[in-house]
This record gives C-alpha cells, sequence and structure tokens, in this order.
C-alpha cells in the first residue's frame, strides 16, 4: 500500500518509518525482527509524522488470528493530541487508497472492515485502558515521563507476537536511573535488547554516524537542511524584521537564576509587583543538575526578568537606576515599572 508523504526536502535518505516497515516482516516464530523503537531528535524533525506513519501501518496491516489491530499513540498533552490526531486526518485525506480503507472520526481513525482502530490520547487520560491486546503503541515525548507508572499500565499481552511500541522524545531533564527516558537511552547504548531499534539524534550523541562530526545544533537536528527559515532555533528573525537586534545570551537560564539568587538575598534587586512574576520565581526547583520551572508551570517573567538583572551586569559601584517594564496581567494596557538600584 503505498503511502503519499511530503518531507519537504528532508535531508535524511531513510526514516525510522522506513526501518520500522522494513523490520515489519514475521519470523519463523511469529514474531517481529524489532518489538521496540526509541527515536530520538530535536523539535521540527519529523518526530511525530514517523510516528503517525508507524501507527497508521500497523492499522491497516493483516491483523493476527484471533486479533483486531488496536493501535493507541499517547500524547504528552491535550495539544500534542489533537496535533497527531489531525496529523492523521490529513494523512487519510491525501491518500484516497487510505480513504478506501478507513472512516475518520471526531477522536478516531477505524477501520471499514471493524479489525482495529486508532485512538490517539494525552497520557494522563489513559486510566481504564489497560487490559486490551494492542497491536501498536505509541509514545510520543516521554522526556517529562519521571517513572514507570504509565508504561506498566500499558503493558503489551505477551500473547500477542506481533504487538509492537514507538517511542518519540528528546532529552529529559530527569537523568538518573529509574526513569524511562534514561534507562531506555542506556539500553539502547548497550544494545542490550536485540529486539529494539535505537535511532538517536543529539548534541553529545549520536547513533548516525554521518553526523558524528557535524555541529551540535546540525547532531540533533537532521532535518535542519528541510526547514524554510534558518534561523528557527533562535527565532531571530522574527525579532529583526521589526527592527530588534537579537543578541543570544551566552548563559543557560539555570546559571542566570544562580547569579540572581545572591543579588536578590543582598537586596540589590527591587523587583516590579507582578504577581506572575513572584509566583514564578517561588516556584523554581533543581530539577536535573538545573535550576528550573515545574512541570506544567513557566517560568517566562522570571527568566525575562533575571536576564535583564545580568545584562546589567557588572556595574559601577553608583550605576544609573534602570527600568524593568513588565506587562500587567491582561497582557496589554497600562505598563508597570520598578528599579534594579
Amino acid at each position: 500500500m503505498p503511502v503519499r508523504v511530503n518531507r519537504g526536502g528532508s535531508s535524511r535518505q531513510t526514516s525510522p518509518f522506513t526501518t520500522w516497515t522494513l523490520a515489519c516482516v514475521a519470523r519463523a516464530d511469529g514474531r517481529f525482527r524489532y518489538n521496540l523503537g526509541l527515536f530520538g531528535r530535536a523539535k521540527k524533525c519529523w518526530k511525530s509524522a514517523d510516528e503517525v506513519l508507524a501507527a497508521t501501518y500497523c492499522l491497516v496491516s493483516e491483523p493476527s488470528p484471533g486479533y483486531d489491530n488496536e493501535c493507541s499513540l499517547l500524547a504528552n498533552d491535550k495539544d500534542q493530541a489533537a496535533d497527531d490526531l489531525s496529523l492523521v486526518k490529513k494523512l487519510v485525506q491525501a491518500n484516497p487508497v487510505l480513504e478506501d480503507w478507513l472512516v475518520v472520526r471526531r477522536d478516531t481513525i477505524e477501520r471499514k472492515d471493524g479489525r482495529g482502530y486508532l485512538e490517539i490520547l494525552p497520557a494522563r487520560d489513559v486510566a481504564g485502558a489497560h487490559g486490551k491486546s494492542r497491536r501498536f503503541i505509541g509514545w510520543d515525548e516521554i522526556h517529562e515521563y519521571r517513572d514507570w507508572d504509565i508504561f506498566e499500565s500499558l503493558q503489551p499481552d505477551p500473547h500477542r507476537l506481533d504487538c509492537q511500541q514507538w517511542v518519540t522524545s528528546y532529552a529529559s531533564l530527569f537523568h538518573r536511573p529509574g526513569v524511562p527516558l534514561f534507562d531506555l537511552l542506556a539500553m539502547g547504548k548497550t544494545g542490550a535488547d536485540s529486539r529494539m531499534l535505537f535511532s538517536w539524534y543529539a548534541a553529545d550523541f549520536t547513533t548516525d554516524p554521518d553526523f558524528t562530526d557535524k555541529s551540535p545544533e546540525e547532531r540533533a537536528n537532521p532535518s535542519m537542511a528541510s526547514w524554510a527559515d534558518p534561523n528557527y532555533l533562535t527565532f531571530r528573525r522574527q525579532f529583526e524584521v521589526r527592527g530588534v537586534a537579537y543578541q543570544v545570551c551566552e548563559q543557560t537560564k539555570s546559571q542566570l537564576y544562580e547569579a540572581f539568587e545572591p543579588l536578590l538575598n543582598a537586596k540589590s534587586v527591587v523587583l516590579p509587583d507582578v504577581p506572575v512574576l513572584e509566583q514564578q520565581l517561588l516556584g523554581l526547583r533543581w530539577r536535573g543538575g538545573k535550576i528550573d520551572h515545574e512541570h506544567g508551570e513557566h517560568d517566562d517573567y522570571a527568566n525575562c526578568a533575571v536576564g535583564v538583572v545580568a545584562a546589567l551586569q557588572p556595574k559601577p559601584a553608583r550605576g544609573p537606576s534602570v527600568a524593568v517594564i513588565m506587562p500587567d496581567d491582561a497582557g496589554e494596557g497600562d505598563w508597570r515599572s520598578s528599579y534594579f538600584r
């Protein structure tokens, strides 16, 4: 079944999806060459697209005797789930051969012969989803998973020989044993599981020998050559077209937060009276050796404020007062300001 997909000139000739489908050839014992795949790349590098293609392939494949092709794709959150579902619907609409096989519902994609479906859910909404004999289980973005609980709740049926799992992600802040991504990466690097397909592109490590000697940015972004905007990683152009000079900060936000703490404790900084800013600063935590916000929270106001402080350092013994201007809670209208002394 040929499926039309436009990759926009991706620099990679063989995607994980292609390798996966070639590996979906049953062995003598009825099992596939691979039953687990771990694929890591940065954003805008076709992670979700490849996973959607793999899920669709498994949905329309021939069901094993006694089973239907029940396929589940677990997204990181509701927005990601909506994006993945939209992508599947576009794939079906763009391919008449798939339209002949599948029915597009509001929340699912179903086979017309009743022999399977593809559901896409936020990972937090899988309560009661255990106990099924799935053909495919996809995990889209697991970098925020702290334990194996959700994996254990959706364990593959050990009696179903053709069940396969597909995992995508980029680097996690929770870098320690017991965290799913950490453990899976270790498994992939050591080759401990012969039935695991491992493909990883990151700034510090890649499984692709063609990318070993490239810059960290190129190593983590194998689809960079296909981007319409070469400045996508920094959003530099969005500022420049509005006449704003853009300079990338040399420090990480964790380093900015560390440098900010002693100045705040010494009362060298007076913060604007903005509740969101105070809330974000109080919510910062050490996570994986770095200072960051908690899962599901934000730190945009905090990062902006401490960035201004860093830009003023070093300063003379009696430097000028500098206004820090921040929007009110509505994001428009009156502006509030305070001073760094």
